[in-house]
């Protein structure tokens, strides 16, 4: 089974990479007294909002960093003796004389009429993920302390500190945050408890190098159609910070109970990029998760997950994938197929590619991984698998039209080639008119779509029609002879365009029957809100419920195009011998074609000689003629037609038959009964597919 590992490589990938647009320290210089000169930022205001746009770095250039008090600093300021040297730790971070000359004041006594003991300052326009390490000079040349002055500087990580003032030249100090997405540092100051004063005489900003980044894992998603017995398959993005080339990653499947991920659990040996899923996936949901490595530098990086998804279905499941807009989402037919599978006893496994008001142009451009879908995933990582067993397309409400035909015809054909290179069968869901048109214009909608349908075919890959619209006009039909009664065409729309609860529930109905090939009649009378924000369960009129299934199951098998009558035949002639599978090919010595075989229910290994089944002349009474016969019950059930043809010349044959002919059913025992006159007539069975 194909896999595809998307690996970030490209310009249209995730980079990861951090950018250090400020490499260079900024030196801020506290207080009026004294201002510094050369590259120095100079703060000489210790009022609230008080602020340096564009400070410069200690080459002088000029940054995109700036300061502002946030938390003003006590009003009276420069009040120290004053250094001439600076030595240590402070000299070596570029502190000067100058700056130990003058600072911004906290107090927790009053002083000046004033008691502050708290203060802020906010760096912004820093690099978001950066690291910065804060150095704080705090000194008052003074016999008397203590003056301690603590400071925390937070940021996406907080760090705090504390340094001692009194008569200090030469230590300082030096905390380390890192910006947070807002670009920012905050710095707060206090005047430690015990402590009169505190001073605060210069500060440096140093962006600190960037670590060695781990490795990431992202986009980590899984496809396949979600069934037991199928290959699933996963899928990441591979990131790494400092370029490191992709060694080492680990991958593994878990299973939980339900889409929150309850009950988890490590697959056991299940740790390969494809995983096929057994017979304990029934029921759970799965996830693919991934433990990047990196060649070089830091690594593994963190484990990362694709979201749960499931339930997995039976293995016996069938698979179909949806591409469309609301026509689909609003009733959410993939999941009604889903619930009526299940309540007939089988399964149903669906996922779909669904943006409301987007026409199959836009739904192609948009077919890839991490595409914008509005409701569920990208069709093309799906539809490579070849675990789906129907692609089912629904255009634009207007695409039919003449005007728009060329390019409806150009994007199907898109899909279609992508499809069926994968195996699987391309189904279009024809719908209807709007509610302000007549439902006689389905006519032109059904030959719209069957252009397109014999434009996308091929061959080895015929498209179907899911004739939806079809039978939305049967209904209206129905209602207008009266054998419908209680509502009118308008209740299976919700508005100009959309089908009602009861339109989408009759929708679904046709899809089942089409994909599924089996008759919908006795499913429960339960459809899906059709309004767009909701999918919860409503009930259905029961007595409505089964002629809308009766409707749904003889329009789709009656319509050749739909696949139902072709597709149950082609399953019955698995059996044949190989080569002699075709409607027309008799491979016993019995001359009976194999479509003859099928319609009246002889077996697949030529043991029968058709005697009872086939149409044969029997005893009647004296100025009758008659014909018996049995049908193959299958056969019937998908749509295979047989009605009797009469002819006076064995030339000329006439359907419907005569006058007079009785035809009486017992079962699959069929008998036709003709009165004889003078003219010679002769009875036949046709055999045909609709």
């Amino acid at each position: 089974m194909p896999f595809f590992t998307w690996v970030c490589c490209c310009a249209t990938a995730p980079l990861f990479v951090l950018v250090n647009l400020h490499a260079a320290p900024v030196l801020v210089d506290l207080g009026s007294a004294s201002p510094s000169s050369g590259p120095v930022n100079n703060l000489t205001d210790s009022a609230m909002n008080s602020s340096i746009a564009g400070l410069k770095d200690n080459a002088g250039a000029t940054t995109g960093i700036s300061l502002r008090i946030t938390d003003a600093f006590h009003s009276i300021t420069n009040l120290n003796n004053g250094r001439s040297t600076l030595a240590g730790a402070a000299a070596t971070a570029g502190f000067t004389a100058a700056m130990s000359q003058d600072y911004f004041l906290l107090n927790n006594e009053p002083f000046g009429g004033e008691s502050t003991h708290e203060a802020a300052v906010r760096f912004s326009g820093l690099v978001a993920g950066q690291s910065y390490r804060l150095s704080v000079y705090s000194s008052r040349d003074d016999l008397v302390g203590p003056r301690l002055l603590g400071v925390t500087l937070q940021g996406a990580t907080t760090e705090a500190g504390m340094i001692e003032g009194t008569n200090n030249n030469s230590n300082v100090l030096e905390l380390t945050s890192v910006a947070t997405s807002g670009a920012t540092l905050d710095c707060y100051f206090e005047a430690i408890t015990g402590s009169k004063y505190a001073h605060i005489n210069a500060l440096r900003l140093t962006p600190l190098p960037a670590e060695n980044s781990v490795p990431v894992a992202s986009d980590v998603a899984w496809v396949g159609a979600p069934r037991v017995g199928g290959t699933v398959t996963g899928s990441y993005l591979f990131g790494d910070a400092d370029g490191d080339a992709e060694t080492g990653t680990t991958t593994h499947w878990e299973r939980a109970n339900d889409a929150a991920g309850s009950g988890a659990q490590a697959i056991s040996r299940a740790t390969a990029t494809s995983y096929l899923s057994q017979e304990a996936d029934a029921g759970k949901y799965l996830r693919y998760v991934v433990t990047p490595g990196a060649a070089t530098g830091a690594t593994p990086g963190f484990p990362a997950s694709s979201a749960w998804r499931g339930p997995m279905a039976a293995a016996a499941a069938i698979g179909t994938f949806h591409v469309g807009n609301s026509f689909t989402r609003w009733g959410n037919v993939p999941q009604q197929l889903v619930n009526h599978a299940a309540a007939a006893g089988g399964a149903h496994a669906a996922l779909a590619q669904l943006t409301d008001g987007q026409n199959l142009a836009y739904q192609w451009a948009n077919r890839f991984a991490y595409s914008p879908v509005q409701h569920g995933v990208p069709s093309a990582p799906e539809l490579v698998t070849g675990t789906w067993d129907a692609l089912v397309l629904q255009a634009q409400s207007r695409e039919w039209l003449p005007a728009s035909l060329a390019a409806f015809t150009a994007n199907a054909q898109n899909f279609q080639n992508l499809a069926s290179a994968h195996g699987t069968p391309v189904y279009l869901y024809a719908f209807w008119p709007y509610l302000s048109e007549p439902a006689t214009l389905q006519t032109n909608i059904d030959a719209a779509f069957e252009q397109v349908r014999a434009a996308i075919s091929s061959g080895n890959a015929p498209a179907h029609i899911i004739p939806v619209g079809a039978a939305f006009k049967a209904v209206s039909d129905a209602i207008t002879a009266g054998s419908i009664t209680g509502i009118t065409r308008a209740s299976l729309y919700q508005d100009e365009i959309h089908p009602s609860t009861l339109g989408f529930y009759l929708s679904s109905l046709v899809h089942y029957a089409t994909l599924r090939r089996q008759s919908p009649v006795g499913l429960p009378a339960q459809g899906i809100n059709a309004a767009e924000a909701f999918d919860n369960l409503i009930a259905i009129d029961p007595t409505l419920a089964a002629k809308f299934q009766i409707i749904a199951w003889d329009t789709a098998r009656h319509l050749g195009t739909s696949g139902i009558t072709a597709g149950r035949f082609a399953t019955w002639a698995d059996d044949l011998p190989d080569g002699q599978q075709g409607m027309a090919d008799i491979p016993f010595a019995d001359g009976v074609p194999n479509l003859t075989r099928y319609a009246f229910g002889l077996s697949t290994t030529g043991q029968d000689a058709g005697s009872g089944r086939l149409p044969a002349c029997v005893t009647t009474e004296e100025g009758h003629i008659a014909l018996e016969y049995r049908l193959g019950a299958d056969a019937e059930d998908a749509g295979v037609l047989t009605f009797p043809e009469w002819s006076e010349d064995l030339v000329t044959w006439t359907h419907p038959a005569p006058a007079g002919l009785m035809t009486t059913r017992n079962g699959e025992h069929v008998r036709l009964d003709f009165p004889a006159g003078e003219t010679q007539v002769f009875l036949r069975v046709r055999v045909a597919m609709p």
